[in-house]
């Protein structure tokens, strides 16, 4: 879908029309790498130095099923891209000073389309293992991995893994899996500890590090995102 740039929104919700509301209850800011590579590797253009950006979270701590992601694209700009696993996503620019400004946002429907995750046969290939707890700063944290459950697959793929290091101390808030197979696996794994995502980071098959996100902010907001019933698509 192509970025819609949208300076203005309309923040008055008119109450004739039945609506679906988003809200969002923590802001959390990660810093991004991605690592330079070691050795070649077919499935991808070789990296040469490593690469860092600010990414930043719009979360609910009850509810997973959907998030908010802002990119900074320049001093002024924010790309959001919001996406519910359970049917609807959107993406589109606006001002930083909209979004620090107001507290309540109107989506026009134009912008909303139907959401179908393309990895939902995955969740037979995938699971979560629990690993032992890791200190990090004389902190005890959470830690688990996704990872594929067919051996013969992932020497024959190459596949990676995801390793999670989540926050003892915030168990109000549910697992931020921003991976629709993540989040599928996580539906049929109730065991899994909650807490904020510290970091998560991602070895490829021979064991480097290849991708790494960790938490270096975190502030409670309340903001909502409104959109129209005819362009709620989600099953919930």
């Amino acid at each position: 879908m192509r970025p819609f740039v949208l300076w203005f929104m309309l923040f008055i919700v008119h109450p004739a029309f039945a609506q679906k509301t988003y809200k969002f209850d923590h802001l959390l800011e990660y810093e991004v790498t991605y690592f330079k590579d070691s050795l070649r590797k077919n499935s991808r253009i070789f990296r040469e130095t490593d690469t860092t950006y600010t990414k930043i979270y719009l979360t609910h701590s009850q509810r997973n099923n959907y998030r908010a992601i802002l990119t900074e694209l320049d001093s002024l700009t924010f790309m959001m891209d919001f996406r519910d696993y359970e049917g609807v996503t959107f993406r589109f620019k606006f001002s930083k000073s909209v979004f620090y400004e107001n507290q309540l946002f109107k989506v026009p429907c134009e912008l909303v389309r139907q959401y179908q995750n393309p990895f939902q046969y995955q969740v037979k290939n995938y699971d979560f293992v629990t690993l032992t707890d890791t200190i990090v700063g004389n902190k005890s944290y959470y830690r688990y991995k996704l990872t594929s459950i067919r051996p013969k697959k992932i020497k024959r793929l190459k596949l990676a893994t995801q390793f999670y290091i989540v926050d003892k101390g915030t168990v109000e808030h549910m697992p931020l899996l921003d991976f629709p197979t993540a989040y599928e696996e996580w539906k049929t794994a109730p065991d899994l500890p909650n807490g904020l995502l510290f970091e998560t980071y991602i070895t490829d098959f021979y064991g480097d590090l290849d991708s790494r996100e960790r938490l270096s902010a975190s502030q409670t907001i309340n903001k909502q995102i409104v959109i129209n019933a005819p362009c709620d698509y989600s099953k919930n």
